[in-house]
């Protein structure tokens, strides 16, 4: 007991580390990636300059959040993990805990959506998706309005070739009145 060496108990490997970055990282990283979107969709001119700061500041603090957890987590982990089951142990628990908000929003939309649509901008939708930007939806919105344009403008098309050919039948028969009968050309 009295000796000037130490000597480590740890029977923490690269296996538990490893196992802890993919943990950490696949929790994560889909909110490093959220946060990139926002700071980058904040950039765009159709948003007006608050509306902008407010998605650039969301963006920011989601990654750094998202970032400071993943270095806080590796520090204590480095520092108190013994084994392979504590630390993954611990990615657990810290995933858990940096979950609970979203497990308390979804709780939120289950009881009452109505709370929901009175607090956030984007009502409902938020309950149903992901939270962020869903590009996917916006594209089939634009491509749905995109396609009503087209066809109300063929329709207009087909309006016009339709009051051509009425003019065109007009003359035929103010030429022919014998077509009018309904037996052209004497064919019963």
């Amino acid at each position: 007991p009295d000796k000037d060496t130490c000597t480590s108990t740890s029977d923490l490997s690269g296996v538990g580390w490893a196992v802890f970055a993919i943990s950490m990282g696949a929790h994560l990283l889909k909110d490093i990636v959220n946060g990139i979107k926002l700071i980058v969709s904040s950039a765009r001119e159709r948003h007006n300059y608050h509306h902008g700061m407010r998605l650039f500041f969301g963006g920011v603090i989601l990654t750094s959040a998202a970032a400071f957890t993943l270095l806080i987590s590796g520090i204590y982990n480095a520092a108190t993990a013994q084994s392979n089951s504590d630390i993954i142990l611990n990615s657990v628990a810290i995933v858990f805990v940096t979950d609970i908000d979203e497990y308390v929003y979804g709780i939120l939309c289950a009881v009452n959506i109505s709370w929901v649509k009175m607090w956030s901008v984007e009502g409902e939708e938020e309950c149903v998706g992901e939270i962020g930007l869903d590009k996917d939806e916006e594209e089939d919105k634009v491509d749905l309005t995109t396609e009503i344009q087209k066809l109300i403008a063929h329709v207009e098309s087909l309006q016009l070739n339709v009051e051509r050919h009425n003019k065109k039948l007009k003359m035929v028969l103010q030429h022919f009145p014998d077509l009018k009968d309904g037996e052209p050309f004497g064919f019963c």
